[in-house]
């Protein structure tokens, strides 16, 4: 893995650039490796998977009146596990206590164990 994976983002001069290397081994990314998982307007999700060390991207990209603009978080989804996840609904703060409640309260933990 790079020093810095940051690096694979950000240009010498400070700018974002297009990232064209893996930040798990350097690798060079060829753009047809990207796939579009999911489309909203002017924004998409994008897989983008390394053929050499199977590391992978999914990234944000939003293209906008200044210019476009993303965020990608490195990650070991596949892109069939990306495309599963990404349509599931929404997790609200009552969900997550729910379960907290039934995992403390009932024992589900000691009872898969």
């Amino acid at each position: 893995m790079q020093s810095n994976y940051l690096d694979a983002f950000i240009s010498g001069d400070g700018n974002l650039r297009v990232l064209t290397a893996c930040p798990f081994c350097d690798s060079h990314y060829a753009i047809r490796a990207a796939r579009v998982i999911a489309q909203k307007d002017d924004a998409h999700v994008v897989h983008i998977e390394c053929t050499q060390c199977g590391g992978s991207i999914v990234a944000l990209i939003l293209a906008n009146g200044g210019g476009p603009q993303s965020i990608g978080i490195m990650t070991d989804l596949t892109k069939e596990e990306v495309e599963k996840f990404s349509g599931g609904s929404v997790v609200m703060d009552d969900d997550a206590v729910d379960v907290h409640a039934l995992l403390v309260h009932n024992s589900l933990i000691t009872s898969l164990i």
